[in-house]
């Protein structure tokens, strides 16, 4: 029986049937029965769900697997010849395209999206600004141990003096952090940002604090955020939903100017903690499996496009588009 992430196939369909104008259409009489299997990022699930949903509902007798847990996951995956596409929220690293030439695999990478990272709390009592240095004093590796606003707003002026003041009622509400697992895109894409500089500046570790919660899904995360009062939650963006109106997503200060995450100002690049979101498939796939590269030219067809908007992915600016196109069309079929 054909499938899309094990036993969920049924709600896959009902969400790709109900987007309505943007749903997928195969355009061709042909029959693709291969099976498909997607392994990476979380933040993706949404929109490769509803993808394959639709492509599903064209071509019956295909399959598709997604097992979707972690941008690493994903890649190694892809490397051992395991998965025919990779969906990842961040670029593969040397470390990756290394085991992929090893193991004879030559991963070409297509943008499907964009997409950013945010850090969530709750809605009433949770901060609604911080600097970078905020961020890295909260959830940078000094903070660990740290188990208030006030510990981590006196780091913070520590490393930065001109640092401003919390927006906090009270500054010794607890904090406690959390996020996905190591691995994750959406980890490393935070990390990145709010805590290499200055942890490459004071000789810490460029990771998150040793105190941090990990959780299994961006659910949980969500859940686990709000079980404090000013808890602070790591999530894709695109992974908010219709959570978006139950947290706050936490503003960051670029130049004195507090800027959240929103369509706008993650298309526009002026919210900074923002990521591609990527496809990665072997070369060869265009002569072995035909079945996935028709459902790939269906995510980059401008249906697809459309999907991911509606899905709250934000769609990729026309030239990148264009990239993404004449990327696949270079690799021959």
């Amino acid at each position: 029986m054909p499938s899309v992430a094990g036993r969920t196939l049924v709600a896959v369909l009902g969400l790709a049937i109900a987007i309505g104008g943007a749903t997928l259409t195969a355009c061709s009489d042909e029959v693709f029965d291969d099976r498909v299997r997607i392994a990476g990022s979380e933040t993706l699930r949404s929109y490769l769900s509803a993808a394959s949903g639709a492509f599903l509902t064209e071509q019956p007798s295909a399959e598709v697997v997604l097992d979707l847990t972690g941008t690493g996951e994903g890649l190694t995956s892809l490397c051992d010849g395991l998965v025919e596409v990779a969906a990842a929220s961040r670029p593969m690293n040397d470390r990756e395209r290394r085991a992929c030439e090893q193991s004879g695999v030559e991963p070409i990478e297509l943008s499907v999206g964009l997409d950013a990272v945010a850090v969530v709390t709750a809605p009433d009592s949770g901060p609604a600004c911080l600097t970078p240095t905020q961020l890295y004093a909260a959830t940078g590796p000094e903070s660990t141990g740290l188990d208030d606003w006030r510990s981590a707003q006196a780091l913070a002026l520590q490393i930065d003096p001109s640092t401003p003041p919390l927006d906090l009622a009270d500054a010794g509400v607890p904090l406690a952090v959390v996020g996905p697992r190591s691995g994750s895109g959406t980890v490393d894409t935070y990390v990145a940002f709010a805590v290499d500089p200055l942890a490459e500046e004071r000789g810490a570790a460029a990771e998150l604090r040793a105190d941090a919660t990990t959780s299994p899904s961006s659910g949980l995360t969500i859940t686990e955020s709000l079980a404090g009062p000013a808890n602070l939650g790591i999530v894709g963006f695109a992974e908010l939903g219709r959570t978006q109106e139950q947290v706050r997503a936490v503003a960051v200060s670029v130049d004195g100017a507090c800027v959240a995450p929103d369509a706008t100002t993650i298309a526009d690049g002026t919210y900074p903690i923002q990521r591609e979101l990527l496809l990665y498939v072997d070369r060869r796939l265009t002569t072995t499996n035909p079945t996935a590269v028709r459902l790939i030219e269906l995510v980059i067809s401008d249906p697809g496009q459309e999907l991911a908007g509606r899905i709250g992915i934000v769609r990729i600016p026309a030239d990148r588009l264009a990239q993404t196109r004449a990327t696949w069309s270079s690799i021959g079929r």
